[in-house]
């Protein structure tokens, strides 16, 4: 088997992927790295053939110092987004820990009060609740209904 031009592509932002599909080279070599054979990462990935598979594996295999400097730089690249991430203050939280939760924690909030607080938020904020705070909302909304 040999790899051909088309079998992993670098796209317009420096992202390895495989063939004509949007899968990262990096998470198909993750199920690779674990143990997993090209059929079973073809599984994880409909979008992918067997033979983009094998053909993604065979790039790795014949390029390993150049996609394992690609692998250390992604790391970089996701390492500095999650710095980032962490340092813009989420509205939601800032919404939060102004109103009263501030002064009491929600999870020791009657459902009243709680009622009170998350009421007033839209479903799109509710993607950035906790798992406990997300149930006390669906709870404090049913007793308003």
């Amino acid at each position: 088997m040999s790899a051909t031009n088309t079998d992993v592509i670098l796209d317009d932002h420096g992202v390895l992927r495989v063939g004509g599909t949007h899968v990262m080279l990096d998470s198909l070599l993750a199920a690779y790295e674990q143990g997993h054979s090209a059929e079973t990462i073809g599984q994880q990935y409909p979008s992918l053939s067997l033979a983009q598979v094998e053909g993604a594996i065979y790039y790795y295999l014949t390029h390993r110092e150049e996609v394992e400097q690609y692998l250390v730089r992604q790391n970089e690249q996701w390492a500095k987004w999650r710095r980032i991430a962490g340092q813009r203050p989420s509205p939601v939280a800032d919404r939060l820990r102004s109103s009263v939760c501030r002064v009491t924690p929600m999870k020791s909030m009657g459902l009243f009060e709680a009622s009170k607080t998350l009421s007033g938020m839209q479903y799109e904020e509710m993607r950035e609740l906790t798992t406990s705070e997300r149930a006390l909302w669906k709870q404090a909304k049913q007793v308003r209904e």
